[in-house]
């Protein structure tokens, strides 16, 4: 319960600072619901830069490195054939 708080409150955060999604620039949606899928394509959702399987995603971050990012729904859900 407490990881879900800290995301919440991580995402509310990053939409204050620019609601915009990261990859394609929609302005996105802030929706606060206990628990289920998102409903909208542009609900803001946390992405991280680096996939699951990218080879550097345990690196530690340099100096300024963004490791998540503010995203739509529909972005941080597509698939992807090479790495971003």
């Amino acid at each position: 319960m407490a990881f879900t708080k800290a995301i919440r409150k991580q995402r509310i955060r990053m939409w204050n600072e620019d609601p915009r999604c990261y990859w394609c620039g929609a302005l996105t949606v802030l929706v606060e619901k206990n628990g289920g899928p998102p409903v909208l394509p542009n609900e803001a959702t946390i992405d991280h830069i680096r996939p699951r399987h990218h080879p550097g995603r345990q690196e530690p971050p340099t100096e300024g490195e963004r490791r998540r990012v503010l995203s739509c729904w529909k972005c941080n859900n597509e698939t992807l054939s090479t790495f971003r």
